[in-house]
């Protein structure tokens, strides 16, 4: 599976994989090298023992910033999001050396996510420079970074990498422009939608359709485009979109295929109606004038949930 997926945004924490289970648990350490040693034995020991090393704060800088040459990737970056906690601008420079450095991925992306913790400027001069570091992970968390800083003066190259040969890559890249530009981006929405190669990337970019931040109706005539699409599980996201968005279904299957029939249906109502429709934000749909109330409360339509498997957010 491509590492297309959910992903914890904004916050500093560490998600776990479900293969993931806590190793019979040994007593943590109380001394400093101890400590680090011990974040050698698992993520879930690397997240504790880093939370603690962070909490002793400037005695444990110095050996901290050496066990960034630990031979474990493990200690090296759980060590980092350590020394990021702490603060202490003794650790910037040698943090900076290390994500120059470091081969480890994950080293590279814990980094250079952590490093906002320092409130500097240049980190997101840093993560624009990162959006070309030859592993797609780190890419991705320097996406993240510009996003979470709203450099929207870093878009263009956010752009470009749409159009990267990966489809993860572009996938992420997208979120990330729809993000930062809101609507103006929606017509490489629609383009992506139709036009994109691979599936998971058309799926994903209905699914951006709900994060702009203003809901038109020109949106619907992107999903009921791809109730056409080759692949069925874009269709049947769409149709979950175009359901959710306007609690009407016209009997769209995607397992009885052709639904020409539905389609055309779809295509009718939205011509009839594009002009009056709008979005009523409680409702979390579009309405028409004067349409009659519901019977029961409807439930919340659920958000875009970004294609399968990103990286853990890296750190804590």
């Amino acid at each position: 599976m491509r590492p297309l997926g959910t992903v914890l945004l904004g916050v500093c924490a560490f998600a776990f994989s479900a293969e993931e289970k806590p190793a019979a648990r040994a007593e943590l350490p109380q001394d400093i090298p101890g400590l680090i040693e011990y974040m050698a034995r698992s993520d879930v020991a690397g997240k504790e023992a880093s939370e603690r090393l962070g909490k002793l704060g400037a005695p444990a800088v110095e050996p901290l910033i050496a066990a960034l040459k630990h031979k474990e990737p493990r200690v090296r970056y759980w060590g980092a999001a350590a020394l990021c906690q702490i603060g202490d601008e003794r650790a910037y420079k040698p943090l900076l050396q290390t994500l120059r450095s470091d081969p480890n991925p994950l080293v590279r992306s814990t980094i250079l996510w952590q490093l906002q913790k320092f409130k500097k400027d240049e980190v997101y001069d840093l993560a624009f420079e990162y959006l070309n570091d030859p592993d797609k992970m780190v890419r991705f968390w320097a996406m993240r970074v510009l996003v979470n800083g709203n450099r929207t003066d870093k878009l263009p190259m956010i752009l470009r990498l749409t159009r990267d040969k990966d489809a993860a890559v572009r996938h992420d890249a997208l979120v990330a422009a729809v993000e930062l530009g809101g609507n103006t981006q929606l017509e490489l929405i629609r383009k992506m939608a139709a036009s994109d190669s691979d599936p998971e990337v058309r799926a994903g970019a209905l699914r951006c359709l709900t994060l702009l931040p203003e809901k038109t109706a020109e949106i619907l005539a992107i999903m009921i485009n791809s109730l056409q699409d080759p692949d069925p599980n874009v269709q049947t996201v769409a149709a979950t979109l175009l359901a959710k968005g306007t609690n009407q279904s016209f009997g769209f299957d995607p397992s009885r295929p052709p639904e020409r029939k539905a389609v055309a249906k779809w295509q009718k109502w939205y011509e009839t109606n594009k002009a009056n429709l709008k979005w009523d934000n409680q409702k979390r749909r579009f309405v028409l004038p004067n349409e009659p109330p519901e019977e029961k409360k409807e439930e919340k339509a659920a958000e875009p949930k970004a294609p399968a498997e990103r990286p853990p957010a890296p750190g804590k």
